[in-house]
């Protein structure tokens, strides 16, 4: 048969109707269907950053009677349980593998299964949860949800963790923290859905000031107090050259870093 002859192939038989709708991939809201039966409010807190975008978010998520965070890193949802535990709200945290249903979550033995005071069968309840995408139990019913980092919508790596948490919360508010820039793709998915959408813009509160000269294009020229920002990949061999051109001790800081470790440097750097 010539590459160009278009004729079907008799023997190949198109898909019965239930594989052509599993194989279906263009509508993906439908996959949540749970989120879907509420008619819930997405609220954009956009800004650079420091701009205080997440302050109002966390605010909502404090006084909530039932509410989720989730965030990039399990160590950010651990900072977070700890801040709310300070003011005596309690938060429990969904850590390992993602669960979309209570009995998703039950099999697979996820943290998450943990029920907090007055939970019904369906995940609904008081208390709040904090997580990182990941592992966001959004077979929970909340309130309020705090999506945080929405510019990982567009990561390659990880961007279908906050795509599935967009479109699957089960909030009655959902409030999604990102740079501007987001805005465009968080409304698309959200009118998808069938959300109520705004916005609310936040300016940066200090100034941003670019040094005329920097380090000069040499390592050698880092001087005490700087912070040099590398991705995680990165973050050893990037000392190592400073020790080696600059000649000083270089201090390591990063979200992927064990809780007590993380914690041990708070405290010598005060902060």
């Amino acid at each position: 048969m010539a590459l160009d002859d278009q004729r079907p192939d008799p023997n190949i038989k198109p898909p019965r109707p239930e594989v052509a709708d599993l194989l279906d991939l263009t509508s993906p809201q439908s996959w949540f269907p749970e989120a879907r039966t509420k008619r819930r409010r997405v609220v954009m807190h956009l800004g650079p950053p420091d701009s205080a975008k997440t302050e109002r978010p966390m605010q909502l998520l404090q006084e909530a009677r039932s509410a989720m965070y989730i965030g990039s890193s399990e160590l950010l949802a651990r900072e977070l349980q700890a801040h709310l535990e300070k003011m005596k709200v309690h938060c429990g945290l969904a850590l390992g593998p993602a669960a979309t249903t209570r009995a998703e979550a039950a099999a697979i033995g996820s943290a998450a299964t943990a029920a907090t005071e007055g939970d019904d069968d369906n995940g609904s309840g008081s208390g709040c949860w904090a997580a990182a995408a990941e592992s966001a139990p959004l077979w929970r019913q909340v309130d309020v949800a705090v999506l945080d980092e929405a510019q990982l919508l567009d990561d390659e790596g990880r961007g279908w963790a906050w795509t599935r948490a967009l479109l699957g919360a089960q909030a009655r508010e959902l409030h999604v923290c990102g740079p501007p820039w987001v805005a465009e793709r968080v409304r698309a998915l959200a009118t998808a859905c069938g959300d109520v959408v705004d916005e609310v813009m936040y300016p940066r509160r200090s100034e941003l000031r670019i040094e005329d000269r920097g380090m000069r294009g040499s390592l050698s020229n880092v001087v005490e107090g700087d912070c040099l920002v590398t991705t995680a990949k990165g973050i050893f061999a990037l000392r190592k050259q400073v020790e080696s051109y600059a000649q000083m001790t270089a201090a390591l800081i990063s979200d992927e870093f064990p809780p007590g470790r993380y914690q041990l440097f708070r405290s010598v750097l005060k902060y």
